[in-house]
């Protein structure tokens, strides 16, 4: 018997604006919260004692795990420390086994599956998910490993080695339990110069592990895994669970009551996925693959490329046109001659000349001409400002992020890489070239100057 251990009690800084309403961990990935998704993969890989270990916006939490059984929820206090929790629920635990998990991650049900069934067929004491996939993320610790695959160093410089740690970690409980007893409450190989937090976590626990000559095995991830620690981050996992979903498809589905007229110009290679009530209307151009969600519809002259995903009650009209790539949430209006590429949450309204690439949070409403301006003249990336730290996104980095419950008016123009903050809106005409922080009205000062004007001037 193995039980699990799913970290998501942080307030989730790094991907602002969209934690001002919800734990980062609540986010979807195509229709599922990354929670649920986690939860649900963890079900598959046979692990059913699941304890969610929650603080920041914990009903947006429970929201996303309606109906899952037998999980449970244990809160945190603002500033917790990880480790004291863990320690607590690894006492009282009668499981041989805990997995041990950041809530999120993003990852395939197969990859988890696989680390489990690894760990236990090879008898590890304690393994560890690893990847070598590019890009890496921000802040990954770096691993260095032996010919058998056993961890000998954690690393913090990403150009010393190719294998990150992924947040997964599963060991015997006992011996979990007395590592995390001894843990010294912060980084202590931390090299020279940097400032590791004061916290037990993970992390720290490696580290007393490696200290004590504990045998740990690096399991390589066999699919991608996704640390959304930034709005970037959502996008690029929606992406490459979007693939992982058409790649698994060998054809088609249509479902009974879904419509596709003949008229509709759908290329012969694509694979679609239509669910009930789903329309797609003659004079629609479908270049690629597509999922259509319950009651979606695709109306005349609307253009899509390849791999996008629309989910439930969302109407794509005349002209619009999708980028390849993209994810719609439900309830969605992208009406005529509107434009849009990326991630855009449930009940999102644009239409006449919006040209929005970049992820849009629930429940906003943009003007008539609005633009996301995604290139600069010295094709450099924004360099944006996390949590006090500058970074420089490796994906997706000058697109436009618009928090939750936003409007805007007509003619706004986004400057690339601008993240505005959730309840905020931005008047007409206005050109956003920084960040606005949350619950703010930004106008533009016009000033004009009246003559008199008539016949009489040009008699």
């Amino acid at each position: 018997m193995i039980s699990a251990i799913v970290l998501t009690a942080g307030r989730g800084e790094g991907i602002f604006p969209f934690s001002t309403v919800r734990n980062k961990s609540a986010l979807p990935v195509l229709n599922t919260p990354i929670i649920r998704r986690l939860v649900l993969q963890l079900k598959k890989a046979g692990i059913d004692d699941i304890t969610i270990v929650t603080g920041y916006h914990e009903q947006s939490l429970r929201h996303a795990l309606q109906g899952v059984e037998k999980i449970s929820f244990v809160k945190t206090e603002e500033g917790y420390n990880p480790a004291d929790i863990i320690r607590s629920l690894l006492k009282s635990s009668s499981s041989p086994e805990t997995l041990i998990f950041y809530g999120d991650i993003v990852t395939t049900k197969e990859n988890v599956s696989h680390f489990v069934n690894t760990h236990i067929e090879q008898g590890n004491e304690i393994s560890i998910m690893s990847s070598q996939q590019k890009p890496f993320p921000l802040h990954a610790l770096f691993l260095e490993r032996d010919a058998n695959g056993e961890l000998k160093h954690l690393l913090f410089d990403r150009d010393t080695s190719n294998y990150w740690f992924c947040g997964i970690l599963i060991g015997k409980t006992q011996s979990l339990t007395g590592y995390f007893d001894i843990e010294p409450g912060i980084l202590q190989s931390a090299p020279l110069g940097s400032m590791p937090p004061l916290e037990g976590n993970l992390l720290s626990t490696l580290d007393t592990m490696l200290e004590k000559k504990c045998k740990i095995s690096c399991i390589p991830a066999t699919d991608f895994v996704i640390d959304v620690d930034h709005p970037w981050d959502l996008i690029e996992a929606n992406q490459r669970a979007l693939s992982d979903v058409f790649n698994k498809m060998d054809s088609s589905i249509i479902e009974t009551s879904a419509v596709i007229s003949d008229g509709a110009d759908i290329y012969n290679n694509a694979k679609l996925w239509v669910q009930e009530g789903g329309i797609i209307e003659k004079g629609t151009i479908i270049r690629g693959n597509l999922f259509l969600g319950m009651n979606s519809r695709i109306d005349t002259g609307a253009f899509l490329e390849e791999n996008i995903f629309v989910d439930s009650n969302t109407h794509i009209s005349e002209y619009a046109k999708i980028h390849k790539n993209s994810i719609v949430g439900k309830h969605n209006r992208i009406l005529h001659n509107a434009e849009f590429f990326g991630l855009t949450l449930d009940t999102v309204f644009m239409v006449h000349s919006c040209c929005i690439s970049g992820m849009i949070g629930s429940h906003v409403d943009i003007g008539a001409g609005t633009i996301s301006a995604t290139w600069r003249f010295d094709d450099r990336i924004k360099e944006v400002r996390c949590k006090q730290r500058h970074e420089v996104p490796p994906y997706h980095g000058n697109l436009t992020y618009l928090g939750d419950y936003c409007r805007t008016g007509v003619n706004v123009m986004f400057m690339p890489g601008v993240r505005i903050g959730s309840y905020s809106c931005v008047g007409p005409g206005v050109i956003v070239d920084n960040d606005i922080h949350s619950h703010s009205l930004v106008i533009q000062q016009q000033q004009l100057e009246i003559k008199p004007w008539g016949p009489d001037r040009y008699p």
